[in-house]
């Protein structure tokens, strides 16, 4: 991945997680005193993928594919930085 490809990448990753990070004080304020708990839990799951992708974001194997060790596509990671893996071997999972 080009470091071009990764500033970029680093400045998404960025932005979605501020995003999340509004949706989950929405979700906390929105439905006080019931929390609606699917899209909470979810939306701190995603959270703490894309924080995760931003801390790996700098280390070699970031970007591989965990099952095939091909590199991700960036398109795929533009959409999904917290992906770790290609489109493929994702399907197969399913």
């Amino acid at each position: 991945m080009k470091k071009s490809e990764k500033e970029k990448l680093a400045r998404q990753i960025r932005e979605k997680i501020e995003t999340v990070k509004q949706d989950i004080i929405s979700y906390t304020e929105r439905t006080k005193p019931v929390v609606p708990e699917a899209a909470l839990r979810e939306a701190q799951h995603t959270l703490t993928k894309l924080e995760r992708a931003l801390k790996m974001i700098d280390r070699p194997g970031f970007g591989l594919c965990r099952e095939c060790e091909e590199p991700i596509p960036i398109a795929r990671l533009m959409v999904m930085p917290e992906s770790d893996m290609c489109v493929e071997c994702a399907e197969e999972m399913t």
